[in-house]
């Protein structure tokens, strides 16, 4: 995602991480409305109709003496050799290019939970390793909020939750760094969508993952970026 300023909160809700507790998204169900749990689930959500083929369970289920996994999605699921979809499917609907590319490949969707995990291979390429810091890389927090948002984005955009043509950054909450990332590591990226108001915003909650250890949490919001607007500004300027 793109940074973006804007005016005045979009949402002054905000949802908080656990690392030993899921997200789930909560509805409150108005006595007044007379539509059906599951209309008013439909309208909140905006989930596009899915094949039930596509779909797989991504916890364990639920039931007597079933532990909850930590992680958004179990890590057994992850098959690095068979990613869903590679640089350039990921480019086809991420605008970042270069250096400020953040992922590798995705690697499994949950379209019940509107939930991806994707990874990025940390390379001793990556621009900051010279200058954070020299003698010892540590890949910047700023950069993991960067792959998490971009892996955000491109969910969005594949499956047109948010109607907007560009998906910008509208926020973070509950950020919690829990560990570092070197070069040779393997950053897993999970996100989960626990809302969504089309043309308005997302918000989803994140987690990053190395070496089977949560490294990074928090929840992200993501907003339509007014194009035309930002064009114009940029025009001005040259």
């Amino acid at each position: 995602m793109a940074d973006l300023p804007r005016e005045g909160p979009i949402c002054s809700n905000s949802h908080r991480v656990s690392a030993a507790k899921p997200l789930y998204a909560i509805i409150r169900w108005p006595s007044h409305n007379t539509k059906s749990k599951k209309q008013i689930t439909d309208a909140a959500l905006r989930v596009p109709k899915l094949a039930k083929q596509n779909a797989r369970k991504s916890r364990p289920e639920k039931g007597p003496g079933v532990v909850k996994s930590k992680f958004i999605i179990d890590l057994s699921l992850l098959d690095f050799d068979n990613p869903i979809a590679d640089i350039q499917a990921i480019r086809a609907l991420n605008p970042q290019r270069h250096e400020m590319e953040q992922l590798t490949a995705v690697l499994y969707e949950d379209l019940e939970r509107n939930a991806c995990a994707a990874y990025k291979e940390i390379t001793h390429d990556e621009f900051w390793v010279r200058g954070h810091m020299p003698g010892m890389p540590l890949m910047p927090g700023v950069m993991m909020l960067e792959a998490v948002a971009q892996l955000s984005s491109y969910f969005t955009q594949k499956h047109d939750l948010l109607g907007a043509a560009m998906v910008g950054f509208g926020g973070v909450d509950e950020v919690r760094f829990r560990g570092v990332v070197t070069p040779g590591d393997k950053l897993v990226l999970m996100v989960e969508l626990v809302k969504t108001r089309r043309g308005r915003m997302i918000v989803a909650a994140f987690q990053g993952i190395v070496n089977g250890n949560i490294v990074l949490e928090g929840t992200l919001r993501g907003i339509p970026i007014p194009i035309e607007a930002v064009e114009k500004q940029i025009s001005r300027r040259s």
